[in-house]
């Protein structure tokens, strides 16, 4: 059963988003974490990742959507606990939290995953993107994010 998900803690700015049960039992599930399937994701992100896939090189998808729960984690790395900085959202900041947006990178002729910010090896994942409308912020002037991939024109979260 598809339907749109309920208002639940700030999802009111995303009822213009399909969820499918799947989608609204894993975000609203206490004990969910991190998910790397489409399926707890938007119809929407579902469709402009099934374009992605067609015209992407090799990648590997690690992460789609995430709960609050996980994004504090993610967000107190290299701040409160050891580690590089992974991200500056905030738990509910974070587009991943309502399955609008997903992680992946590029792997090599071995299938190995790519580590590396050298653009080479980005640009055909960013040239996939656009072919699916979607937004790449490896391109972000503040903080880029070479594996983050979200929807366009999404609402600000503050």
């Amino acid at each position: 059963m598809t339907t749109t998900i309920p208002p639940y803690r700030n999802f009111s700015k995303f009822n213009l988003f399909t969820y499918p049960q799947a989608a609204q039992d894993f975000l609203n599930s206490p004990t969910s974490e991190e998910s790397r399937s489409f399926q707890h994701t938007t119809l929407e992100l579902q469709a402009a990742y099934a374009i992605f896939a067609k015209h992407a090189p090799p990648h590997k998808v690690t992460s789609t959507a995430r709960t609050w729960k996980k994004q504090a984690e993610y967000y107190a790395q290299g701040r409160i606990t050891p580690g590089d900085i992974v991200t500056r959202a905030r738990p509910g900041q974070s587009y991943h939290n309502y399955g609008v947006a997903f992680d992946c990178y590029p792997l090599d002729n071995k299938g190995n995953i790519v580590w590396s910010r050298d653009m080479k090896f980005w640009l055909s994942l960013e040239a996939a993107a656009r072919e699916a409308g979607l937004e790449w912020a490896g391109r972000w002037k503040s903080f880029q994010e070479f594996p983050h991939f979200q929807l366009k024109n999404l609402p600000t979260l503050k």
